[in-house]
């Protein structure tokens, strides 16, 4: 049974990485990261692939509008294939400045920006 807390967080955490160079960079680079925690693109596709995101945005976004936007965003991140030097040397440098990875961060900043509110955690659970 998912539990709808930590299904929220997990989904936030998700959209708020995808969305930030600057995360990236502290999380996944470990520059300058003075947030205490550290992720990796790895990671953070295996969190996109979770039950727990799909749950949110599958039953717990009620905004029409904004389901659709989440639903393209996940639909890229499973297209998406990484910089052929990332597969060589698994060093998300290469994600961070890869030029599809950037249509991915900025699409994922635009639903961040126009969607605020409705991406509030009180909204999803």
């Amino acid at each position: 049974m998912i539990n709808d807390d930590i299904a929220a967080d997990t989904f936030l955490e998700v959209v708020e990485e995808i969305s930030s160079v600057e995360l990236q960079i502290k999380l996944w680079l470990n520059i300058e990261n003075d947030t205490g925690l550290i992720s990796s693109f790895e990671d953070l596709m295996d969190r996109v692939d979770s039950e727990d995101v799909r749950y949110v945005v599958n039953q717990k976004v009620e905004n029409d509008e904004l389901k659709s936007r989440l639903t393209e965003l996940l639909a890229m991140l499973s297209d998406y294939k990484v910089p052929k030097l990332y597969s060589s040397f698994k060093n998300d440098v290469y994600v961070v400045a890869d030029d599809k990875w950037k249509i991915i961060r900025d699409f994922a900043k635009g639903i961040r920006e126009k969607y605020e509110f409705d991406l509030q955690k009180s909204n999803l659970v």
